[in-house]
């Protein structure tokens, strides 16, 4: 096997631990990577201390890489992103920045993320008129996206649900739909959804899209916000549970092989940790919820201020035993 074989199947599979949560395992191989001389080795180790929360840690990360290799714009791109998501909007800027000057950069990515960061900065018209001028086939789903979200902030509810329409029967109409493209849907029912939800508080409609959402990305935060929006429900004893649940699947997923068990994790906010197995319980499949319980549980802090319900939730890891 040669070496870029041999990375790609490494970047491959640690995006997919990074997926359903394997942090550790997806640091051992980011180092592999690392060490076979390829720069996004510290992208999925930065990745990595980022969904645990350490996020000084993965700053160190990618400026250790930045040092070693100044001229990777995955790096500055990433670094941009986290601090994009701390809210440290001149350092972001700094960032993309930096990316924008490196050999042979994605123009089209970098300024999704700029967009991205103008929207959190409040400036949606600058941010829409960025995002409408990206044009970049690859990123076609997920500007669309982006766009309906920003629409949302204008208030513009009637196009977003006109276009959101639009583009999910512009995605069904294809042969095929692209696992890259399963977020862009959920995102863009999320989207629909919050447009029922802000525009005319029709309960019925916004359950229907947060759902179909959730059908498509498990862990779609807007869907899961649009969730707890519905249910609305508050308490003084709220507690905040970082959970590792397990339960037995309804199917078999390689021929010849019984139905593996499976676990997940889960950051609900509710009362007890029987509440939190019933959030849990209750946005799994049908087919496996009396198979589930809690593997491991971890009572956080008080939040009486959070709505209750599930605020993130990481996708599957299957195993025999």
């Amino acid at each position: 096997m040669s070496d870029r074989q041999n990375v790609a199947q490494l970047l491959t599979k640690a995006y997919d631990l990074l997926e359903s949560g394997d942090i550790n395992q997806a640091i051992v191989l980011g180092k592999q990577l690392i060490e076979l001389k390829h720069a996004r080795g510290f992208v999925v180790i930065a990745l990595a201390y980022e969904q645990q929360g350490n996020i000084n840690e993965a700053i160190t990360v990618l400026k250790d890489g930045i040092a070693k290799v100044p001229g990777a714009w995955p790096l500055w791109e990433l670094l941009g992103n986290i601090y994009s998501d701390q809210k440290q909007f001149p350092e972001a800027y700094s960032a993309y920045n930096k990316a924008l000057s490196c050999p042979n950069v994605d123009k089209a990515l970098i300024n999704y993320n700029l967009s991205i960061l103008l929207k959190r900065e409040g400036k949606f018209d600058q941010a829409l008129s960025i995002c409408e001028a990206i044009d970049s086939m690859d990123l076609k789903t997920k500007k669309e996206a982006l766009k309906l979200s920003l629409l949302n902030e204008l208030s513009k509810y009637d196009e977003v649900v006109e276009l959101g329409n639009k583009i999910i029967s512009n995605i069904f109409a294809q042969e095929k739909i692209s696992d890259d493209q399963f977020q862009d849907l959920a995102r863009t029912y999320s989207e629909i959804g919050r447009a029922h939800w802000l525009g005319k508080y029709d309960k019925q409609l916004t359950w229907e899209n947060a759902w179909r959402a959730l059908e498509w990305d498990r862990g779609e935060p807007g869907a899961l916000w649009l969730v707890r929006e519905i249910i609305s429900r508050k308490s003084p004893n709220s507690k905040w549970f970082s959970i590792i649940a397990k339960g037995k699947w309804h199917t078999a997923i390689e021929a010849g092989k019984p139905a593996p068990l499976f676990r997940t994790s889960y950051e609900i906010v509710c009362d007890t940790k029987e509440d939190a197995l019933q959030n849990v319980q209750d946005l799994e499949p049908v087919e496996v919820r009396s198979s589930i319980t809690i593997e491991s549980i971890e009572e956080k802090e008080n939040c009486p201020d959070n709505q209750q319900g599930v605020y993130w939730r990481s996708g599957y890891s299957f195993s025999d035993s």
